[in-house]
């Protein structure tokens, strides 16, 4: 996403994929083992991408009263029976379940991604087999349990974080495609849409205040956090699944994180650049460094990549889940990607607008046009949405798993989403705000 502030424009950096990979129901760390795999057994028809998951000893009896944890944020379908079944409806029209646990949750709880939900039913009890484990599936419609469901892979935005990506057929085993595969599930902050405050999985449309330090989010919640002259960065900085505010202070270096600590890092003239640059599910204060191209990322390291007057693009270009430094070079339009490619799109005064617009888990190259409100996003497609003076704004404001392109009008304070909602948020002289932290 890019923002403009004081005449620069800043990109915060993406993490690919618009639903992106979901946390192990056993949480990071733990060690899992698919007992039963894909189109096996029991996994057949609704249930065919199902899979059993016991612990990375792939025991049938020692995951019984192990601890689940929902894997995105939701709402409880209905109320789990007596086969532990319990269902959440999530972002983008999605539902995953859960079967054959313990729980205490009802119809119409919500849950936010990484909670503790229940527990493993011990080997015999709701409906296992006699195998302790968890059933695992997710569909493309809410409810569970239809037509519509899909692998845990990337192509499917559904690749569980720290495990391979589970095609429906590009896995082995002998019960079922994908058994006998083990994996440490680990931290992913994919339950974070792009700028969703509340972790309903909607953008929320948010606006800082220069004059008073003041942040406004709509239908959340309003309250004061920096002063003028602060450069809005929020993000999740301890990786607890939440997007904290957060401001830079250029005068003295300093970041400050609200309830969390406060960080002097960087030199006058830099770019603050924050971002999960090592994919440990927490956001890095990072910063770039005009004046000769380096890259300063905090308990990470230091690099050069870029030179003067380029605009830092960080985004996971290459689809492999680890964000990349580039940079755009306006004097020429060109795109560089470390370790990538450089190609050369977009023309003088364009906005760049990097971000993973077709849902593929790969952020797009794109430039937004304020002469005459042209979006043109490489190898996706071009269209008009804006008009001169408008400031692009992306995010999932309607919930559905894709990004839509949007526009903040400074003129009005009017927030204008392509094929959805327009509403008036903010007053002169706000910051509009957005983070992608959606992974």
């Amino acid at each position: 996403m890019a923002f403009v502030f004081a005449g620069i424009v800043f990109a915060v950096p993406a993490q690919a994929s618009s639903i992106g990979d979901i946390l192990s129901p056993y949480g990071a760390s733990q060690g899992v083992c698919v007992y039963e795999g894909y189109s096996s057994g029991t996994h057949t028809g609704t249930s065919q991408y199902g899979l059993d998951l016991v612990t990375g000893n792939c025991s049938s009896t020692s995951a019984g009263g192990l601890a689940v944890y929902a894997p995105l944020a939701g709402t409880v379908a209905y109320t789990p029976g007596a086969t532990g079944d319990l269902c959440i409806n999530v972002a983008g029209s999605r539902s995953i379940t859960l079967t054959h646990i313990a729980t205490s949750l009802t119809s119409g709880a919500s849950v936010a991604a990484g909670q503790l939900v229940g527990a493993v039913g011990t080997a015999g009890s709701y409906g296992n087999n006699g195998v302790a484990h968890v059933h695992f599936q997710i569909w493309s419609a809410v409810n569970c349990w239809n037509n519509s469901k899909v692998p845990f892979d990337t192509a499917d935005s559904a690749r569980i974080c720290g495990a391979p990506d589970m095609t429906a057929t590009g896995g082995t085993g002998t019960n079922g495609v994908w058994s006998g595969t083990v994996f440490v599930g680990t931290s992913c902050s994919v339950h974070l849409a792009y700028g969703d405050y509340n972790n309903d999985g909607t953008t929320d449309m948010v606006v800082f205040r220069p004059s008073d330090g003041g942040w406004h989010i709509r239908g959340v919640t309003d309250f004061v956090y920096g002063q003028s002259g602060d450069i809005p960065v929020p993000g999740d900085y301890d990786g607890n699944g939440t997007i904290e505010a957060a401001v830079y202070r250029p005068s003295t270096n300093y970041w400050y994180v609200r309830g969390g600590a406060s960080i002097q890092y960087g030199q006058s003239g830099d770019i603050p650049v924050p971002g999960d640059y090592n994919n440990d599910g927490t956001t890095d204060i990072a910063v770039f460094r005009p004046s000769d191209g380096s890259w300063h990322i905090r308990l990470i390291g230091d690099f050069v990549y870029g030179q003067s007057g380029d605009i830092p693009v960080p985004g996971d270009y290459d689809g492999n889940g680890t964000i990349e430094a580039a940079v755009y070079r306006p004097s020429t339009n060109y795109w560089y990607v470390r370790g990538g490619v450089s190609v050369q799109y977009g023309q003088a005064s364009d906005v760049v607008v990097p971000a993973d617009y077709d849902g593929n888990g790969t952020t797009d190259v794109a430039v937004f046009r304020p002469s005459d409100g042209g979006w043109h996003i490489r190898n996706v497609g071009d269209f008009s949405y804006g008009q001169s003076g408008d400031i692009p704004m992306v995010g999932d404001y309607d919930g559905n798993g894709t990004i839509e392109a949007a526009v903040y009008r400074p003129s009005t304070n009017y927030w204008y989403v392509r094929g959805g909602i327009s509403a008036q948020y903010g007053q002169s002289g706000d910051i509009p705000v957005s983070v992608f932290i959606d992974k």
